[in-house]
């Protein structure tokens, strides 16, 4: 629920804006791009290193994908061309910094407020940055708190619920029986999977 509660809280000027989930191969960040697209982002950016998954979330409802291993520089370009209203970030660390870098302006335009929602720490605990990116670019960096309620909850979990149950929803998972325990225990989940165990 994570990636949803951000979303929903949004939901009134999501239409308007342009969503940027940083670190979007794992399974909840999949999701992310899907709620996005089913609350009607303009446009919803993604990023991450599984070049498979990335191809993936075109078809999920991303609008434009960056490799952060090979396009790094096309990521700065289009963020300062198209600059997000609300990144939802799932890696902080260096790819972070490159974020907020671009977000700051040739000249002082706080036309655009950029909220990045700090959710996970896949590609570091700590980051570097300069005091002008945060002094003149307008972003405000917020936590999972500042829109967790029961309120939002609840309508993070009415919205994800009814997604599975129209099955608008595509999540990737193995299943395995429960007789295949040992098999499941030893398996490698690929592209953000989520190993499921049949027991029935």
């Amino acid at each position: 629920m994570t990636s949803a509660i951000p979303l929903v809280a949004s939901k009134e000027t999501l239409k308007e804006q342009v969503v940027l989930i940083n670190g979007a191969t794992g399974f909840a960040v999949q999701i992310a791009v899907q709620i996005s697209k089913h609350l009607g982002a303009k446009t919803i950016i993604a990023t991450g290193r599984n070049k498979e998954t990335l191809n993936k979330l075109l078809s999920l409802g991303a609008d434009k994908v960056f490799n952060l291993i090979e396009e790094k520089d096309l990521l700065a370009k289009s963020i300062k061309n198209n600059r997000p209203h609300l990144i939802i970030d799932y890696l902080w660390g260096e790819p972070t910094e490159l974020i907020l870098e671009s977000l700051i302006p040739e000249s002082f335009d706080f036309s655009t407020v950029t909220k990045l929602f700090q959710v996970g720490q896949s590609a570091g605990e700590r980051i570097s940055i300069d005091a002008s990116s945060i002094r003149t670019s307008g972003v405000e960096i917020v936590g999972f708190v500042h829109y967790y309620s029961q309120d939002t909850l609840k309508k993070a979990e009415d919205v994800v619920f009814k997604l599975l149950d129209e099955d608008n929803i595509s999540v990737p998972i193995k299943e395995f029986d429960f007789n295949d325990v040992s098999d499941a225990w030893e398996y490698q989940p690929k592209n953000g999977e989520k190993v499921i165990i049949n027991i029935n």
